[in-house]
């Protein structure tokens, strides 16, 4: 009896000391794995950082093109319309008044600058009729048109004038050789403004205006 109490406590002895040297073990894995996660903690948040702050770089150089492409808008907005308010000064119109006769231009092909050489040329034109040109006043009297009729006219009004005296000549060739009369070789650019007369012009302003194109000088 007393011999196999010696074994049950010598297997009892033996599987204890077993288990403690397990739990030992598993208690030293686990130390070395926590201390494997802590060594990895210090580059992993240092990843996050650069992570981070590649993430708020590539935000900021976006917002920043962004602003760069605005400002440029902004700029090229702002110089377009004072190169037209200065054009419409040189031609004795307002802006509004210009940018309707720019917009019925659009409408058949003929550019801004077109309208505002013609324009020029037309105010020559007229220049030299008042003054007696005699050549001048015939290419005027071609459309039924007189020094009389265009004076005390605006810029606008004579332009409007001229187009509907031109729309109302019976041929095309008539209405090419009138055109160029009065503004020169580029007259024949501007039939297809004239074809509708002032009233086709007219027409453009409001259009300018509904669409936000017209400002005043002021403004």
């Amino acid at each position: 009896m007393a011999s196999t109490i010696g074994k049950v406590r010598a297997v009892f002895t033996a599987s204890t000391s077993g288990l403690t040297a397990g739990v030992n073990s598993a208690a030293a894995s686990m130390r070395r794995m926590e201390a494997s996660v802590a060594s990895l903690r210090g580059p992993l948040n240092s990843l996050v950082a650069i992570q981070g702050a590649q993430l708020f770089g590539s935000i900021a150089s976006t917002v920043s093109s962004y602003a760069q492409s605005l400002a440029g808008l902004v700029v090229s907005t702002t110089e377009a319309v004072s190169s037209q308010n200065d054009l419409a000064s040189r031609l004795g119109l307002t802006y509004a008044e210009l940018s309707g006769l720019t917009l019925a231009g659009s409408m058949v092909g003929v550019s801004m600058d077109q309208i505002g050489g013609a324009m020029t040329r037309a105010q020559v034109a007229f220049s030299r009729a008042a003054g007696g040109s005699a050549t001048a006043q015939a290419a005027f009297a071609r459309l039924g048109l007189s020094v009389e009729d265009l004076n005390g006219l605006s810029a606008e009004q004579q332009f409007e004038a001229i187009a509907q005296a031109i729309s109302q000549l019976p041929t095309e060739a008539e209405r090419a050789s009138a055109a160029v009369g009065i503004f020169g070789r580029a007259g024949a650019e501007l039939l297809p403004l004239f074809a509708g007369g002032a009233a086709g012009i007219q027409a453009a302003r409001p259009e300018a205006d509904r669409f936000g194109l017209s400002l005043t000088n002021a403004q």
